[in-house]
């Protein structure tokens, strides 16, 4: 190929891959450089800017309040990580393999993805709401009175009455990937597998976590990062309380930014978010690299 065929080439490439590079530089490079700026300067939204390098990072260490934030989105990442991805990928196992009622069951499953979050909100709000809440009804009603709780106004009990209901939300996107992942397997590998007499639990743990592993890796990665930017359901079902016992990063940086106008230190708040994303995704890529069938 001469050298004018390929600068031809080169250009016509980028031709079609401008568009895309300029959307992705103004709304993602672009937006998060600033975001950078302002988390150096005392901005109020309004107003002049004064550069105060790190002060931001500094106070926000020091503050009590983001600290608790933290650990309730993190127990929302271990509560997503736990229960999405084993209870995701057993149910997409068990679909795939019945005959009768597979569509039905398939969208069933998805069918809360795609409720609004303000609808599942209010439903749950309902649901676990003091003495008139269905919950704490049915407790009663199965002899387990002594387990009622008032779960959201509770301290100890209201980041698990917040995080659970966006846990079951979101399961039916893993149990998509999942099932669409298992049905991928060569139809081969699975009937040599049942021809041989393996049990369901030896196909599982043999055959298909093998062979999902780089696809469940993915799935720990949206559960990371989709955890750590969650605000909907903490902010529709107590506003954060009481106090900040249920609220998430997002809802922290949420009051400092839009409520309280100081929205350098908000951008602060929520570029944590992004470090601890981007930390967690490089870290987790770096020590799972290798999958178990790479050997």
């Amino acid at each position: 190929m001469s050298r004018a065929t390929r600068r031809r080439d080169n250009v016509f490439s980028s031709f079609f891959l401008a568009p895309s590079f300029i959307i992705y530089t103004a709304f993602v490079i672009f937006t998060i450089g600033m975001a950078v700026y302002y988390t150096g300067t005392n901005w109020k939204g309004v107003g002049p800017k004064t550069w105060t390098w790190f002060r931001n990072y500094l106070l926000l260490a020091k503050e009590a309040d983001y600290w608790v934030v933290t650990k309730n989105s993190f127990i929302l990442v271990a509560l997503a990580i736990l229960i999405q991805n084993p209870l995701g990928l057993l149910l997409a196992y068990l679909i795939s393999r019945i005959k009768s009622g597979y569509r039905f069951f398939r969208a069933a499953i998805f069918l809360p993805v795609v409720i609004p979050l303000a609808s599942t909100g209010l439903l749950f709000t309902l649901f676990l709401s003091g003495d008139t809440g269905a919950f704490n009804f049915l407790l009663k009603s199965v002899g387990l009175g002594g387990l009622q709780r008032i779960w959201l106004s509770d301290p100890r009990y209201a980041i698990f009455a917040v995080a659970l209901p966006q846990v079951w939300q979101y399961l039916g996107i893993h149990f998509i990937i999942y099932l669409a992942a298992i049905q991928s397997i060569p139809g081969e590998i699975m009937e040599s597998a049942h021809i041989d007499g393996a049990s369901s639990w030896k196909v599982m743990t043999r055959i298909i976590i093998p062979l999902l592993f780089d696809v469940l890796l993915i799935g720990v990665i949206l559960n990371v990062t989709g955890s750590l930017k969650a605000f909907d359901m903490s902010w529709i079902m107590t506003w954060g309380g009481p106090g900040i016992s249920s609220a998430y990063i997002s809802v922290l940086m949420y009051r400092y930014a839009i409520k309280g106008f100081d929205f350098a230190y908000g951008t602060t708040v929520a570029m944590t978010i992004l470090i601890y994303s981007l930390v967690f995704t490089v870290v987790f890529r770096r020590v799972f690299s290798k999958s178990p069938t790479d050997d």
